[in-house]
């Protein structure tokens, strides 16, 4: 049985099979849970910038953290960045994702701390911007192989650098201006295990081709010092073309031979049947994880 879902001229599909497959994290926020929100007004225009507007727009929130490059050999991602609103310069970019860092567990801060030193190690972290030297409306490319699973992270007022050469002076849940916990794509690894990534999958109005959607929110929401109203998830935004990422489960789950929050490996989530893909189109699977609101396009899309 498949949900459909109108919301602001966006049609979601989703495959409750898939959800019931995986382990939910420990904090999921969803636009399309409350996309009225007052909160979520720059990233709704953005959505509809990016997707359009009109009831054929086929677009899937995704709530997996991490993905997987399709194809073999070197790939070329293109990274658009349309929306850099929040308070902070930051650091962005991606880290290469394997079993031995899908093991760490994330459930205390000791193994947040580990996590953030490992995957944001100079073997492992590619910076993509660094916000304090370079305009983020713009895009980048970076040149993976297919195969490789991807996370994201975002360094809020410092630069990659400055937590890889001294990662003892950031603390988990610290919300020190310049000495901010690094964000991650995967909520557990977050202080509190909070959500502060929202994405979506469809096909781009101003590419024509699928692409993933990504909204970012910098502001550490464990720190109760943060409202309801400052969470809206725009205070940066990309997108990714030039391949389609497979969005994956975080961790083996415990009934499926893994160790639930610290598995061993990452699952690829099963695609959707034949039948699914007639009667939908293009749709991107819906995950185990949540994202979300005034954007100009750059030049060049």
């Amino acid at each position: 049985m498949i949900e459909k879902t109108v919301i602001c001229g966006l049609i979601v599909f989703a495959s409750p099979m898939v959800l019931s497959a995986q382990s939910m994290p420990q904090d999921t926020v969803r636009f399309f849970d409350n996309p009225s929100s007052s909160s979520y007004v720059s990233l709704r225009n953005a959505l509809h910038n990016e997707f359009g507007s009109h009831s054929s727009s086929v677009v899937s929130e995704n709530t997996g953290h991490y993905y997987r490059v399709e194809g073999s050999g070197p790939v070329d991602l293109d990274f658009w960045f349309l929306a850099d609103t929040g308070g902070f310069k930051f650091s962005f970019g991606y880290y290469l994702m394997d079993e031995s860092l899908a093991a760490i567990d994330t459930t205390t801060d000791a193994g947040r701390g580990l996590y953030a030193r490992s995957v944001l190690s100079p073997g492992s972290a590619t910076l993509l911007f660094d916000d304090r030297l370079d305009n983020p409306v713009s895009n980048a490319q970076a040149t993976v192989n297919g195969g490789d699973v991807l996370g994201f992270f975002l360094v809020p007022n410092a630069s990659l650098d400055d937590f890889q050469r001294n990662p003892g002076v950031f603390e988990v849940n610290s919300t020190a201006w310049n000495k901010r916990w690094p964000l991650f794509g995967d909520s557990d690894a977050n202080p509190a295990g909070k959500d502060q990534l929202l994405s979506f999958s469809g096909e781009s109005v101003n590419s024509n081709g699928p692409v993933q959607f990504f909204g970012w929110e910098d502001l550490t929401r464990s720190s109760s010092n943060v409202t309801a109203a400052e969470m809206n998830f725009h205070d940066m935004v990309f997108t990714i073309e030039g391949a389609t990422l497979t969005p994956l489960a975080d961790y083996v789950p415990e009934d499926q031979g893994g160790g639930g929050q610290g598995g061993s490996g990452v699952v690829v989530v099963p695609e959707p049947t034949a039948a699914l893909l007639g009667t939908v189109g293009m749709v991107g699977l819906l995950l185990r994880r949540r994202r979300a609101d005034d954007v100009e396009k750059p030049a060049g899309r």
